[in-house]
């Protein structure tokens, strides 16, 4: 998806070109926004574990697995991410969906309420949205 000269690691250009080619632009004048996206991004990659660009229902499932998750609750992220129902997650609908998330969390630190987020997502969004690696309970 990002490695356009497939040179096995991901540059700042082609990080950049990633970004204006999924009409982030917006994001790369907002520094904490650019973080999120690049922390994001990296941890797309971990989970991308053939280095295709897309991550398969295995790889998401293995990743989640490893990290102490249920299979309903990967079950839960699985389909909250795969938008476009496509059986593999793009960087694109990875990143939206766990904006989503990390936004809806920061709601609720404020006083707002989200019923459709559960515990572990609102973790996970909420170390997100700190910039922590994401929590691994």
């Amino acid at each position: 998806l990002a490695d356009a000269d497939n040179g096995g690691t991901v540059g700042v250009d082609e990080f950049i070109q990633l970004v204006k080619s999924h009409e982030f632009d917006h994001i790369l004048s907002d520094h904490d926004e650019m973080e999120f996206i690049y922390q994001t991004y990296k941890k797309f990659q971990e989970m991308d574990a053939d280095g295709n660009g897309e991550i398969s229902w295995e790889e998401f499932y293995f990743y989640l697995t490893k990290h102490g998750y249920t299979h309903q609750q990967i079950s839960q992220h699985w389909h909250y991410l795969d938008t476009d129902k496509s059986a593999t997650i793009e960087f694109d609908e990875f990143w939206k969906g766990y904006k989503a998330m990390s936004d809806a969390a920061k709601q609720q630190q404020q006083g707002g309420a989200n019923d459709d987020l559960d515990e572990k997502e609102q973790t996970i969004a909420a170390d997100q949205g700190k910039k922590k690696k994401w929590s691994s309970k």
